[in-house]
């Protein structure tokens, strides 16, 4: 029984390059919603914390 796998070259260098668009695409997104949200300025995370 093989222990490696036969992978073309290609297709891991387009699975990487899709992995890389996803990932700058997300990054886009998320800069884009900069100034959008709304947050409050006594917001105390660990306070909210207890509380559950």
């Amino acid at each position: 029984m093989r222990t490696t796998l036969a992978i073309k070259e290609e297709l891991l260098d387009e699975v990487k390059a899709l992995e890389e668009f996803i990932k700058k695409r997300r990054q886009k997104d998320i800069l884009a919603l900069f100034g959008k949200i709304e947050m409050r300025e006594d917001y105390n995370y660990k306070q909210e914390r207890r509380h559950r």
